[in-house]
């Protein structure tokens, strides 16, 4: 048994600057293509647990943090837990664009993502 696997180390090799602002999907351009860098999950929210990552835009390369909605928790979980996936994110592999739709339960529009 390999007790060193339980450290906690960053599975993600890209290191976000110092300067990249927080956005959420609402503040995303739904025309760009969006590049996952890095993510975790913050499990100190206010409303609960939330994926966290960082995002280059491919358009434009502006770098920021973008907090996901929650509704996104298990896509993240699985991108976190899969050794392909992490792979995937080092390599820049893993693109996006924000979707939005129509919440009936809440009447509101709501914010997801789409993997290309």
């Amino acid at each position: 048994m390999d007790f060193k696997t339980l450290n906690k180390s960053n599975q993600f090799h890209y290191t976000m600057p110092e300067n990249a602002e927080f956005k959420n999907l609402k503040e995303l351009n739904p025309d760009y293509v969006y590049i996952l860098v890095t993510v975790h999950m913050n499990t100190k929210g206010k409303f609960g647990t939330y994926p966290i990552g960082g995002v280059v835009c491919e358009n434009t390369g502006e770098v920021n943090w973008v907090s996901f909605p929650s509704h996104l928790n298990d896509v993240f979980n699985a991108i976190i837990s899969n050794e392909d996936f992490v792979a995937g994110v080092n390599d820049d592999k893993c693109k996006f664009r924000v979707k939005s739709f129509h919440s009936k339960k809440y009447n509101r529009t709501g914010y997801g993502i789409e993997f290309l």
